[in-house]
Protein backbone atom coordinates (compact mmCIF):
# COMPACT_ATOMS: atom_id res chain seq x y z
CA UNK A 1 0.00 0.00 0.00
CA UNK A 2 1.10 3.39 -1.11
CA UNK A 3 1.56 6.65 1.18
CA UNK A 4 -1.00 8.23 -0.28
CA UNK A 5 -3.68 4.78 -0.12
CA UNK A 6 -2.52 4.93 3.36
CA UNK A 7 -3.25 8.43 4.08
CA UNK A 8 -6.77 7.94 2.55
CA UNK A 9 -7.65 4.70 4.68
CA UNK A 10 -6.12 6.39 7.90
CA UNK A 11 -8.27 10.01 7.30
CA UNK A 12 -11.64 7.70 6.34
CA UNK A 13 -10.84 5.88 9.78
CA UNK A 14 -10.55 8.65 11.98
CA UNK A 15 -13.37 10.24 10.66
CA UNK A 16 -15.39 7.11 11.51
CA UNK A 17 -13.68 7.26 14.81
CA UNK A 18 -15.81 10.55 15.41
CA UNK A 19 -18.92 8.63 15.94
CA UNK A 20 -17.37 5.71 18.50
CA UNK A 21 -16.22 5.88 21.94
CA UNK A 22 -11.91 6.24 21.37
CA UNK A 23 -9.61 3.59 23.07
CA UNK A 24 -6.93 5.18 24.94
CA UNK A 25 -4.64 2.06 26.13
CA UNK A 26 -1.85 4.21 27.30
CA UNK A 27 -4.31 6.52 29.68
CA UNK A 28 -5.76 3.36 30.95
CA UNK A 29 -1.66 2.25 31.68
CA UNK A 30 -1.16 5.08 33.39
CA UNK A 31 -4.09 5.25 35.58
CA UNK A 32 -3.68 1.56 36.81
CA UNK A 33 -0.19 2.29 37.98
CA UNK A 34 -0.06 2.01 41.50
CA UNK A 35 3.49 4.14 41.37
CA UNK A 36 2.38 7.72 40.08
CA UNK A 37 4.21 9.73 37.83
CA UNK A 38 5.20 12.46 39.96
CA UNK A 39 6.28 9.55 42.72
CA UNK A 40 9.93 10.59 44.53
CA UNK A 41 10.52 6.51 44.82
CA UNK A 42 14.02 4.98 44.53
CA UNK A 43 13.47 3.08 41.11
CA UNK A 44 14.70 -0.15 43.29
CA UNK A 45 11.46 0.28 45.64
CA UNK A 46 9.51 1.34 42.07
CA UNK A 47 10.27 -2.53 41.26
CA UNK A 48 9.36 -3.48 44.41
CA UNK A 49 6.18 -2.42 43.81
CA UNK A 50 5.53 -3.38 40.65
CA UNK A 51 6.80 -6.74 41.50
CA UNK A 52 4.23 -7.09 44.20
CA UNK A 53 1.54 -5.70 41.70
CA UNK A 54 2.36 -8.15 39.08
CA UNK A 55 2.51 -11.22 41.78
CA UNK A 56 -1.01 -9.91 43.04
CA UNK A 57 -2.55 -9.97 39.63
CA UNK A 58 -1.19 -13.54 38.87
CA UNK A 59 -2.44 -14.67 42.11
CA UNK A 60 -5.77 -13.31 41.42
CA UNK A 61 -5.91 -14.65 37.83
CA UNK A 62 -6.57 -10.86 36.74
CA UNK A 63 -4.93 -11.10 33.12
CA UNK A 64 -5.17 -7.13 32.46
CA UNK A 65 -3.38 -6.51 35.87
CA UNK A 66 -0.89 -9.34 34.71
CA UNK A 67 -0.13 -7.63 31.30
CA UNK A 68 0.06 -4.42 32.84
CA UNK A 69 2.43 -5.39 35.64
CA UNK A 70 4.84 -7.06 32.46
CA UNK A 71 5.31 -3.60 30.93
CA UNK A 72 5.57 -1.58 34.16
CA UNK A 73 8.87 -4.15 34.84
CA UNK A 74 10.14 -3.93 31.29
CA UNK A 75 10.05 -0.07 31.79
CA UNK A 76 11.51 -0.02 35.12
CA UNK A 77 14.82 -2.75 33.68
CA UNK A 78 15.12 -0.42 31.12
CA UNK A 79 15.57 2.41 33.14
CA UNK A 80 18.09 0.59 35.01
CA UNK A 81 19.73 -0.37 31.30
CA UNK A 82 19.28 -3.82 32.38
CA UNK A 83 18.12 -5.15 28.76
CA UNK A 84 18.33 -8.71 29.74
CA UNK A 85 15.30 -8.20 32.08
CA UNK A 86 13.81 -6.14 29.50
CA UNK A 87 13.61 -9.04 27.89
CA UNK A 88 12.46 -11.43 29.94
CA UNK A 89 9.33 -9.19 30.69
CA UNK A 90 8.41 -8.35 26.77
CA UNK A 91 8.51 -11.95 25.95
CA UNK A 92 6.03 -12.73 28.92
CA UNK A 93 4.19 -9.68 27.99
CA UNK A 94 4.17 -11.30 24.18
CA UNK A 95 2.77 -14.43 24.94
CA UNK A 96 0.18 -12.84 27.21
CA UNK A 97 -1.12 -10.74 24.38
CA UNK A 98 -1.18 -13.31 21.90
CA UNK A 99 -3.20 -15.33 24.25
CA UNK A 100 -5.80 -12.89 24.56
CA UNK A 101 -5.50 -11.55 20.86
CA UNK A 102 -6.05 -7.93 22.34
CA UNK A 103 -5.11 -5.64 19.38
CA UNK A 104 -3.97 -3.05 21.99
CA UNK A 105 -1.54 -5.06 23.97
CA UNK A 106 0.05 -6.34 20.72
CA UNK A 107 0.52 -2.54 19.41
CA UNK A 108 1.92 -2.42 22.59
CA UNK A 109 4.47 -5.50 22.55
CA UNK A 110 5.13 -4.36 18.72
CA UNK A 111 5.59 -0.31 19.92
CA UNK A 112 8.68 -1.80 22.35
CA UNK A 113 10.06 -3.93 20.23
CA UNK A 114 10.85 -0.81 18.13
CA UNK A 115 11.91 1.16 20.59
CA UNK A 116 14.61 -2.16 21.55
CA UNK A 117 15.38 -2.36 17.97
CA UNK A 118 16.05 1.51 17.60
CA UNK A 119 18.07 2.06 21.05
CA UNK A 120 19.92 -0.73 21.54
CA UNK A 121 20.45 -2.63 18.21
CA UNK A 122 20.34 0.94 16.52
CA UNK A 123 18.38 -1.20 13.88
CA UNK A 124 15.88 1.74 12.36
CA UNK A 125 14.86 -0.95 9.47
CA UNK A 126 13.77 -3.90 11.72
CA UNK A 127 12.73 -0.82 14.06
CA UNK A 128 10.24 0.57 11.21
CA UNK A 129 8.85 -2.95 10.51
CA UNK A 130 7.49 -3.59 14.21
CA UNK A 131 5.86 0.40 14.19
CA UNK A 132 4.20 -0.36 10.53
CA UNK A 133 2.75 -3.82 12.39
CA UNK A 134 1.96 -1.91 15.66
CA UNK A 135 0.18 0.96 13.57
CA UNK A 136 -2.18 -2.02 12.00
CA UNK A 137 -2.99 -3.22 16.04
CA UNK A 138 -3.46 0.79 16.94
CA UNK A 139 -5.90 1.17 14.05
CA UNK A 140 -8.24 -2.22 14.80
CA UNK A 141 -7.82 -1.35 18.52
CA UNK A 142 -9.87 2.61 17.49
CA UNK A 143 -6.98 3.93 19.52
CA UNK A 144 -6.49 7.26 17.53
CA UNK A 145 -3.26 8.24 20.27
CA UNK A 146 -1.93 4.94 19.52
CA UNK A 147 -2.29 5.92 15.53
CA UNK A 148 -1.08 9.03 16.41
CA UNK A 149 2.06 8.76 18.31
CA UNK A 150 2.56 5.29 16.44
CA UNK A 151 2.68 7.18 12.58
CA UNK A 152 5.01 9.84 14.20
CA UNK A 153 7.60 7.10 15.10
CA UNK A 154 7.56 5.70 11.57
CA UNK A 155 8.35 9.68 10.68
CA UNK A 156 11.29 9.53 12.72
CA UNK A 157 12.22 5.78 11.23
CA UNK A 158 12.08 7.23 7.49
CA UNK A 159 14.39 10.14 8.71
CA UNK A 160 16.69 8.31 10.23
CA UNK A 161 17.18 6.30 6.98
CA UNK A 162 17.40 9.27 5.10
CA UNK A 163 13.92 8.95 3.20
CA UNK A 164 12.69 12.25 3.86
CA UNK A 165 9.66 12.34 1.84
CA UNK A 166 8.30 9.89 3.76
CA UNK A 167 9.67 11.41 6.96
CA UNK A 168 7.78 14.81 6.48
CA UNK A 169 4.60 12.87 4.92
CA UNK A 170 3.97 10.52 7.97
CA UNK A 171 4.34 13.62 10.43
CA UNK A 172 2.10 15.62 8.57
CA UNK A 173 -0.55 12.80 9.00
CA UNK A 174 0.74 12.30 12.82
CA UNK A 175 0.41 16.28 14.08
CA UNK A 176 -3.58 16.64 13.81
CA UNK A 177 -4.04 13.59 15.43
CA UNK A 178 -1.67 14.28 18.41
CA UNK A 179 -2.68 17.90 19.10
CA UNK A 180 -6.33 16.54 19.52
CA UNK A 181 -5.27 13.34 21.67
CA UNK A 182 -1.86 13.89 23.23
CA UNK A 183 -0.71 15.58 26.38
CA UNK A 184 2.23 17.99 27.05
CA UNK A 185 4.41 14.77 27.94
CA UNK A 186 3.63 12.94 24.75
CA UNK A 187 3.72 16.46 22.06
CA UNK A 188 6.99 17.29 23.62
CA UNK A 189 8.31 13.78 22.20
CA UNK A 190 6.88 14.50 18.67
CA UNK A 191 8.62 18.09 18.59
CA UNK A 192 11.76 16.39 19.79
CA UNK A 193 11.60 14.12 16.76
CA UNK A 194 10.31 16.54 14.38
CA UNK A 195 13.40 18.85 15.57
CA UNK A 196 15.69 15.81 14.60
CA UNK A 197 14.05 15.54 11.59
CA UNK A 198 14.45 18.83 10.63
CA UNK A 199 18.28 18.59 11.64
CA UNK A 200 18.46 15.83 9.36
CA UNK A 201 17.35 17.78 6.41
CA UNK A 202 19.46 20.78 7.75
CA UNK A 203 17.03 22.96 8.62
CA UNK A 204 18.94 24.23 11.64
CA UNK A 205 16.66 27.50 12.97
CA UNK A 206 12.96 25.60 12.50
CA UNK A 207 14.25 22.35 14.15
CA UNK A 208 15.87 24.46 17.03
CA UNK A 209 12.66 26.02 17.62
CA UNK A 210 10.67 22.59 17.89
CA UNK A 211 13.20 21.22 20.41
CA UNK A 212 13.24 24.39 22.70
CA UNK A 213 9.46 23.73 22.79
CA UNK A 214 9.69 20.08 23.92
CA UNK A 215 12.35 21.04 26.34
CA UNK A 216 10.24 23.70 27.88
CA UNK A 217 7.43 21.25 27.91
CA UNK A 218 9.56 18.40 29.64
CA UNK A 219 10.45 21.23 32.28
CA UNK A 220 6.68 21.50 32.51
CA UNK A 221 5.86 18.16 32.98
CA UNK A 222 8.83 17.90 35.69
CA UNK A 223 10.44 15.17 33.55
CA UNK A 224 14.38 15.74 33.86
CA UNK A 225 15.00 11.87 31.82
CA UNK A 226 12.94 13.14 28.99
CA UNK A 227 14.51 16.41 29.20
CA UNK A 228 18.07 15.30 29.12
CA UNK A 229 17.20 13.53 26.01
CA UNK A 230 15.96 16.55 24.51
CA UNK A 231 18.97 18.44 25.55
CA UNK A 232 21.30 15.97 23.98
CA UNK A 233 19.46 16.47 20.84
CA UNK A 234 19.70 20.42 21.00
CA UNK A 235 23.56 20.04 21.37
CA UNK A 236 23.88 17.93 18.30
CA UNK A 237 21.69 20.68 16.43
CA UNK A 238 24.23 23.20 18.06
CA UNK A 239 26.85 21.16 16.83
CA UNK A 240 26.12 20.63 13.10
CA UNK A 241 25.13 24.55 13.45
CA UNK A 242 29.54 24.85 14.07
CA UNK A 243 28.13 26.67 17.59
CA UNK A 244 30.68 23.60 19.17
CA UNK A 245 31.62 25.49 22.37
CA UNK A 246 27.47 25.87 23.07
CA UNK A 247 26.79 22.34 22.12
CA UNK A 248 29.66 20.67 24.62
CA UNK A 249 28.72 22.95 27.65
CA UNK A 250 25.03 21.62 27.29
CA UNK A 251 26.41 18.34 26.90
CA UNK A 252 28.54 18.37 29.97
CA UNK A 253 25.50 19.94 31.83
CA UNK A 254 23.63 16.71 30.99
CA UNK A 255 26.62 14.31 31.70
CA UNK A 256 26.39 15.62 35.39
CA UNK A 257 22.73 15.05 35.49
CA UNK A 258 22.92 11.58 34.44
CA UNK A 259 25.77 10.11 36.39
CA UNK A 260 23.86 11.51 39.32
CA UNK A 261 20.74 9.65 38.32
CA UNK A 262 22.25 6.59 36.92
CA UNK A 263 21.45 7.10 33.38
CA UNK A 264 23.49 5.45 31.57
CA UNK A 265 21.83 5.27 28.53
CA UNK A 266 21.10 9.15 28.33
CA UNK A 267 25.16 9.17 29.27
CA UNK A 268 26.35 6.93 26.47
CA UNK A 269 25.02 9.76 23.86
CA UNK A 270 26.59 12.62 25.71
CA UNK A 271 29.86 10.59 25.27
CA UNK A 272 29.71 10.24 21.56
CA UNK A 273 28.37 13.89 21.35
CA UNK A 274 30.98 15.56 23.02
CA UNK A 275 33.64 13.63 21.27
CA UNK A 276 32.19 14.34 17.99
CA UNK A 277 31.69 18.32 18.96
CA UNK A 278 35.10 18.39 19.82
CA UNK A 279 35.94 16.29 17.21
CA UNK A 280 34.67 18.78 14.71
CA UNK A 281 36.28 22.07 17.16
CA UNK A 282 39.86 20.24 15.97
CA UNK A 283 40.65 19.24 19.26
CA UNK A 284 41.22 15.74 18.89
CA UNK A 285 42.57 14.81 22.43
CA UNK A 286 39.36 15.44 24.09
CA UNK A 287 37.53 13.57 21.14
CA UNK A 288 39.73 11.06 21.80
CA UNK A 289 38.97 10.51 25.38
CA UNK A 290 35.49 10.82 25.61
CA UNK A 291 35.10 8.48 22.29
CA UNK A 292 37.01 6.18 24.92
CA UNK A 293 34.52 6.90 27.47
CA UNK A 294 31.22 6.13 25.04
CA UNK A 295 32.98 2.44 23.75
CA UNK A 296 33.49 1.51 27.48
CA UNK A 297 29.91 2.67 28.58
CA UNK A 298 28.42 1.19 25.41
CA UNK A 299 29.66 -2.26 25.37
CA UNK A 300 29.49 -2.33 29.64
CA UNK A 301 25.30 -1.76 29.20
CA UNK A 302 24.48 -3.68 25.85
CA UNK A 303 28.04 -5.15 25.17
CA UNK A 304 28.09 -9.27 23.24
CA UNK A 305 27.50 -11.08 26.76
CA UNK A 306 24.15 -8.56 26.93
CA UNK A 307 22.77 -9.57 23.17
CA UNK A 308 23.89 -13.13 23.71
CA UNK A 309 21.97 -13.56 26.90
CA UNK A 310 18.71 -11.74 24.82
CA UNK A 311 19.23 -14.22 22.16
CA UNK A 312 19.42 -16.88 24.26
CA UNK A 313 16.31 -15.23 26.00
CA UNK A 314 14.49 -15.15 22.61
CA UNK A 315 14.78 -18.59 21.59
CA UNK A 316 13.65 -20.44 24.64
CA UNK A 317 10.64 -17.87 24.32
CA UNK A 318 10.21 -19.49 21.50
CA UNK A 319 10.56 -22.75 22.14
CA UNK A 320 8.08 -21.90 24.88
CA UNK A 321 5.48 -20.28 22.32
CA UNK A 322 5.42 -23.62 20.65
CA UNK A 323 4.76 -25.70 23.72
CA UNK A 324 2.09 -23.71 24.70
CA UNK A 325 0.65 -24.07 20.96
CA UNK A 326 1.04 -28.14 21.25
CA UNK A 327 -0.81 -27.81 24.57
CA UNK A 328 -3.30 -25.76 23.27
CA UNK A 329 -3.92 -28.29 20.77
CA UNK A 330 -3.78 -30.99 23.37
CA UNK A 331 -6.40 -29.11 25.45
CA UNK A 332 -9.10 -29.16 22.67
CA UNK A 333 -8.20 -32.81 21.14
CA UNK A 334 -9.15 -33.90 25.17
CA UNK A 335 -11.95 -31.95 24.83
CA UNK A 336 -13.61 -33.45 21.78
CA UNK A 337 -12.27 -36.72 22.96
CA UNK A 338 -14.75 -36.24 26.25
CA UNK A 339 -17.68 -35.37 24.40
CA UNK A 340 -17.42 -38.07 21.98
CA UNK A 341 -17.38 -40.61 24.84
CA UNK A 342 -21.12 -39.22 26.14
CA UNK A 343 -22.11 -39.62 22.86
CA UNK A 344 -20.30 -42.78 21.96
CA UNK A 345 -23.97 -44.68 22.39
CA UNK A 346 -26.70 -42.55 20.90
CA UNK A 347 -26.24 -43.58 17.65
CA UNK A 348 -24.41 -45.06 14.73
CA UNK A 349 -23.71 -41.31 13.15
CA UNK A 350 -22.33 -40.80 16.92
CA UNK A 351 -20.15 -43.45 16.31
CA UNK A 352 -18.81 -42.33 12.97
CA UNK A 353 -18.40 -38.94 13.88
CA UNK A 354 -16.13 -40.44 16.90
CA UNK A 355 -14.00 -42.58 14.74
CA UNK A 356 -13.49 -39.25 12.12
CA UNK A 357 -12.49 -37.18 15.13
CA UNK A 358 -10.10 -39.30 16.60
CA UNK A 359 -8.17 -40.26 13.20
CA UNK A 360 -8.03 -36.34 12.69
CA UNK A 361 -6.66 -36.32 16.38
CA UNK A 362 -4.00 -38.74 15.72
CA UNK A 363 -2.72 -36.98 12.37
CA UNK A 364 -2.89 -33.78 14.55
CA UNK A 365 -0.96 -35.32 17.64
CA UNK A 366 1.64 -36.98 14.69
CA UNK A 367 2.34 -33.56 12.90
CA UNK A 368 2.39 -31.62 16.56
CA UNK A 369 5.06 -34.26 18.10
CA UNK A 370 7.00 -34.03 14.57
CA UNK A 371 6.85 -30.02 14.79
CA UNK A 372 8.26 -30.41 18.06
CA UNK A 373 10.92 -33.03 16.74
CA UNK A 374 11.89 -30.69 14.02
CA UNK A 375 12.37 -27.18 15.89
CA UNK A 376 14.71 -29.60 18.28
CA UNK A 377 17.25 -30.77 15.31
CA UNK A 378 17.05 -26.67 13.90
CA UNK A 379 18.03 -25.75 17.23
CA UNK A 380 20.50 -28.05 17.26
CA UNK A 381 21.82 -27.69 13.54
CA UNK A 382 22.16 -23.90 14.38
CA UNK A 383 25.55 -24.81 16.25
CA UNK A 384 27.02 -26.73 13.19
CA UNK A 385 25.94 -23.65 10.72
CA UNK A 386 28.86 -21.44 11.66
CA UNK A 387 31.47 -24.28 11.27
CA UNK A 388 30.00 -25.40 7.90
CA UNK A 389 29.33 -22.02 6.56
CA UNK A 390 32.83 -21.36 4.95
CA UNK A 391 32.98 -24.77 3.26
CA UNK A 392 29.78 -24.05 1.45
CA UNK A 393 31.36 -20.63 0.93
CA UNK A 394 34.59 -21.37 -1.06
CA UNK A 395 32.00 -23.95 -3.05
CA UNK A 396 30.19 -21.14 -3.92
CA UNK A 397 33.10 -19.04 -5.15
CA UNK A 398 34.37 -21.46 -7.34
CA UNK A 399 30.74 -22.18 -8.97
CA UNK A 400 30.74 -17.99 -9.64
CA UNK A 401 33.94 -18.13 -11.41
CA UNK A 402 33.28 -21.00 -13.52
CA UNK A 403 30.07 -18.77 -15.03
CA UNK A 404 31.89 -15.84 -16.83
CA UNK A 405 28.23 -14.91 -17.72
CA UNK A 406 26.85 -14.53 -13.97
CA UNK A 407 29.25 -12.26 -12.24
CA UNK A 408 27.38 -11.26 -9.22
CA UNK A 409 26.39 -7.41 -9.69
CA UNK A 410 27.96 -6.91 -6.30
CA UNK A 411 31.34 -7.32 -6.98
CA UNK A 412 30.48 -3.14 -8.65
CA UNK A 413 29.32 -2.43 -5.41
CA UNK A 414 31.62 -0.22 -2.77
CA UNK A 415 33.69 -2.93 -0.50
CA UNK A 416 32.71 -1.20 2.61
CA UNK A 417 28.84 -1.74 1.62
CA UNK A 418 29.55 -5.13 1.25
CA UNK A 419 31.69 -5.69 4.66
CA UNK A 420 28.80 -4.02 6.62
CA UNK A 421 25.66 -4.91 4.70
CA UNK A 422 26.91 -8.54 4.02
CA UNK A 423 23.17 -11.13 3.70
CA UNK A 424 26.18 -13.80 3.62
CA UNK A 425 27.86 -12.98 6.74
CA UNK A 426 25.38 -12.27 9.25
CA UNK A 427 24.90 -10.00 12.33
CA UNK A 428 24.96 -13.38 14.35
CA UNK A 429 28.04 -14.85 12.62
CA UNK A 430 29.58 -11.52 13.17
CA UNK A 431 29.07 -11.78 16.46
CA UNK A 432 29.66 -14.41 17.44
CA UNK A 433 33.30 -14.09 15.29
CA UNK A 434 34.02 -11.39 17.55
CA UNK A 435 33.32 -13.31 20.52
CA UNK A 436 35.45 -16.24 19.56
CA UNK A 437 38.03 -13.47 18.27
CA UNK A 438 38.10 -11.91 21.83
CA UNK A 439 38.91 -14.77 23.56
CA UNK A 440 42.07 -15.38 21.76
CA UNK A 441 43.05 -11.40 21.47
CA UNK A 442 41.75 -10.25 24.74
CA UNK A 443 41.15 -6.08 24.36
CA UNK A 444 42.09 -6.22 21.04
CA UNK A 445 39.01 -4.63 19.42
CA UNK A 446 38.62 -2.32 21.81
CA UNK A 447 42.17 -1.12 21.42
CA UNK A 448 41.76 -1.40 17.67
CA UNK A 449 38.57 1.20 17.81
CA UNK A 450 40.68 3.60 20.32
CA UNK A 451 43.90 3.72 17.51
CA UNK A 452 41.21 4.29 14.97
CA UNK A 453 37.99 5.96 16.24
CA UNK A 454 37.35 6.38 12.10
CA UNK A 455 37.55 2.89 11.32
CA UNK A 456 34.20 1.88 9.78
CA UNK A 457 32.78 -1.68 11.00
CA UNK A 458 33.43 -2.88 7.54
CA UNK A 459 37.25 -1.87 8.22
CA UNK A 460 37.19 -3.35 11.43
CA UNK A 461 36.22 -6.70 9.61
CA UNK A 462 38.98 -6.77 6.40
CA UNK A 463 41.81 -5.80 9.93
CA UNK A 464 40.70 -8.94 12.02
CA UNK A 465 40.72 -11.43 8.87
CA UNK A 466 44.30 -10.17 8.30
CA UNK A 467 44.85 -10.21 11.67
CA UNK A 468 43.98 -14.26 11.09
CA UNK A 469 46.29 -14.63 8.54
CA UNK A 470 43.62 -15.14 5.72
CA UNK A 471 44.08 -15.42 2.60
CA UNK A 472 42.23 -12.47 0.00
CA UNK A 473 40.25 -15.86 -1.46
CA UNK A 474 39.35 -16.90 2.10
CA UNK A 475 38.22 -13.23 2.72
CA UNK A 476 36.22 -12.84 -0.53
CA UNK A 477 34.35 -16.73 -0.02
CA UNK A 478 33.63 -15.14 3.45
CA UNK A 479 32.25 -12.12 2.19
CA UNK A 480 30.91 -13.10 -1.20
CA UNK A 481 32.98 -10.94 -3.12
CA UNK A 482 35.94 -11.77 -5.68
CA UNK A 483 39.44 -11.69 -4.70
CA UNK A 484 39.72 -8.79 -7.23
CA UNK A 485 37.64 -6.78 -4.88
CA UNK A 486 39.76 -7.28 -1.62
CA UNK A 487 42.95 -6.53 -3.73
CA UNK A 488 40.76 -2.75 -3.93
CA UNK A 489 39.99 -3.26 -0.84
CA UNK A 490 43.17 -3.46 0.65
CA UNK A 491 44.85 -0.50 -0.51
CA UNK A 492 41.31 1.34 0.61
CA UNK A 493 41.94 0.32 4.29
CA UNK A 494 45.59 1.75 4.27
CA UNK A 495 44.22 4.91 3.40
CA UNK A 496 42.30 4.89 6.13
CA UNK A 497 44.63 3.90 8.41
CA UNK A 498 47.22 6.45 7.51
CA UNK A 499 50.04 4.12 6.56
CA UNK A 500 53.04 5.35 4.65
CA UNK A 501 53.81 3.57 1.36
CA UNK A 502 56.93 1.51 2.89
CA UNK A 503 55.54 0.44 5.24
CA UNK A 504 53.33 -3.29 4.61
CA UNK A 505 50.07 -3.47 5.79
CA UNK A 506 49.88 -7.34 6.66
CA UNK A 507 53.22 -6.29 9.09
CA UNK A 508 51.48 -3.59 10.56
CA UNK A 509 48.36 -5.92 11.25
CA UNK A 510 50.50 -8.60 12.69
CA UNK A 511 52.12 -6.02 14.78
CA UNK A 512 49.47 -4.24 15.92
Amino acid sequence: MNFFHRMLVIAFILKSFSSHAQQNFKKELREANPVKSNSILSIEKVITKHEEYLAKAIGEKNVTRHFYGLLYLFLDHYKMHDYVGVSKYLFQAENLSKQTGNPNWQAAILLRKALMADNINNDSKEALKHYEMALKFCTDARDSLCMGETLEQISAMYGQLEEYEHANNYYKLALPILEKFADRQEMALTYNNYSNLLCYQKKYSEARQYVDSAISLARLNKDPYKEMMYLNNKGSLLSDMGQYGQAIDIYKNCVLVNKRNDWLDRLVKNYLGISEAYKKKGEYDSAYNYLYDFYWLKDSIAGRDVKLTIADLETKNKIQQKEFDLKNKQHDLDQARSYLREWIWAAVTGVILLIAIVGIWIIQNRQAKLENIKDKKNLADLTRLLLNKNTRLIQLEEQLSQNNEKKSVHETVDFEMNLYNQSILTHEDWASFKIYFENVYPGYINRLRITHPDLTEAGERLFLFIKLSLTNKEAAAILGISTETIKKTRTRLRKRLNLSEEMNLDEYVKKF
